[in-house]
């Protein structure tokens, strides 16, 4: 709720507590990613993000929003325009 009225610091300080008061809970996971995402994509504080997207990676690899954070930290800070123009040379070779 806090995230869909943009007020992502509370968004942020939830997702937080389930992952420090909970670590075990079966969502935990998605808290983690959602963390680093609204660092990323609202925010725009990538340092930040790039932290907890490399966190998610380490403790869960093989989470099915593992190959998300890996796309989101390989474009973290990139523009749509700037993500696109790097899938059509990736086409090109």
């Amino acid at each position: 709720m806090a995230g869909a009225i943009r007020d992502y610091e509370k968004a942020l300080a939830f997702l937080a507590k389930i992952n420090t008061d909970y670590p075990d809970y079966k969502r935990a996971p998605q808290a983690l990613f959602m963390r680093a995402f609204t660092l990323d994509a609202e925010l725009k504080r990538y340092n930040e993000a790039k932290v907890l997207y490399q966190e998610f990676l380490k403790k869960y690899p093989n989470d099915e929003l593992a190959e998300s954070a890996q796309f989101s930290l390989k474009n973290l800070g990139k523009s749509e325009e700037e993500i696109v123009q790097g899938f059509i040379e990736k086409q090109k070779q």
